[in-house]
């Protein structure tokens, strides 16, 4: 096993990034499929994927040493948006969008998923 590039200030640092993508990647979809409230199926799972792809271009570039830390790095980054969601739904009195939509489950699934690829430093 190589050495662990696992730092907290780096990992709080992407997992804002991961929420910032989210939001960008929602508001585009949100004028591409042309929906204000209501998010379609297809858009959902759209969203769904372009995260994966987000989060393993990310855990790519850390260079993880292992499958466990490239998991642990997309866990993080999952649990930090979902976080950073509930403070803004709390504060706009929207919990019922975060927890009454599926799409936000299927969405943050598919962005633990990536660490299943194979992630290994190259020597």
């Amino acid at each position: 096993m190589g050495k662990s590039n696992f730092h907290w200030l780096r990992i709080i640092g992407y997992g804002l990034l991961v929420y910032i993508i989210w939001n960008i990647v929602l508001f585009l979809l949100s004028i591409i499929f042309r929906f204000e409230t209501e998010m379609p199926t297809y858009a959902i799972v759209v969203h769904g994927i372009v995260m994966a792809v987000v989060v393993w271009l990310l855990i790519k570039w850390q260079k993880p040493a292992d499958k466990k830390e490239a998991f642990s790095y997309s866990v993080s980054w999952t649990v930090i948006t979902f976080l950073l969601l509930l403070v803004v739904t709390i504060g706009n009195d929207t919990t019922g969008v975060l927890f009454g939509n599926w799409g936000t489950y299927l969405d943050m699934a598919l962005m633990i998923l990536p660490p299943m690829i194979e992630f290994r430093k190259k020597s």
